[in-house]
């Protein structure tokens, strides 16, 4: 693509066998023909960017010798406040990841995994208010294989007291670095904080 440039910014773009004032450019024009009517060959950059960058207003650096126009497109940082939201719901969608992603026990004497799904934990907490031994899901391999073991009522307390060490812990940890994001004074320091 080629383009008139007057003063710094773009003023016309000419596609390939497009047309230029009076000139009529065919599917074959060489690049000299379009240098010749006095255009810059087109050079569009856009950067890749990370979740915390924008895209900024494009940059023109012209090159009168090779006659080409680089257009880059600028880097932006987001506004702290806004990466702050978007680190925040990062860590959320981590912690409650981790809190339904399963959590060891040794109630039954090896340590076995226990399911943490929203109602698994409901399951639980039922199993154990009913307060006598049941078959509860659990996994001996970190959850490659999963089975239904007896558990006395003491073994489903327990697991349900493991658990929600677990759930406490990950939320401990969200808050404390939802806290650490809070009080962040750059971006670079808050896109640091991660799970």
């Amino acid at each position: 693509m080629y383009a008139e440039i007057n003063n710094g910014k773009i003023m016309k773009k000419v596609h390939p066998g497009g047309s230029y004032k009076n000139i009529s450019f065919g599917t074959n024009a060489t690049r000299d023909e379009y240098i010749q009517a006095g255009l810059y060959e087109l050079i569009e950059i856009t950067p890749e960017i990370s979740e915390y960058e924008i895209h900024g207003n494009s940059v023109i650096t012209l090159d009168n010798t090779t006659k080409t126009a680089t257009v880059t497109k600028e880097v932006l940082e987001v506004s702290i406040d806004f990466a702050k939201k978007r680190n925040t719901e990062k860590i959320n969608m981590a912690c409650e990841s981790a809190i339904v992603g399963g959590f060891p026990s040794s109630a039954l004497g090896a340590e076995h995994t226990y399911q943490s799904e929203r109602e698994d934990q409901l399951n639980l907490v039922g199993v154990v208010s009913s307060g006598v031994d049941q078959l509860f899901k659990c996994s001996a391999d970190a959850g490659n294989t999963w089975e239904w073991k007896l558990h006395t009522a003491a073994q489903l307390k327990q697991v349900l007291k493991d658990g929600a060490a677990v759930k406490s812990a990950l939320l401990q940890t969200a808050q404390s670095k939802k806290a650490s994001i809070s009080t962040a004074q750059s971006v670079a320091e808050v896109a640091s904080i991660i799970w």
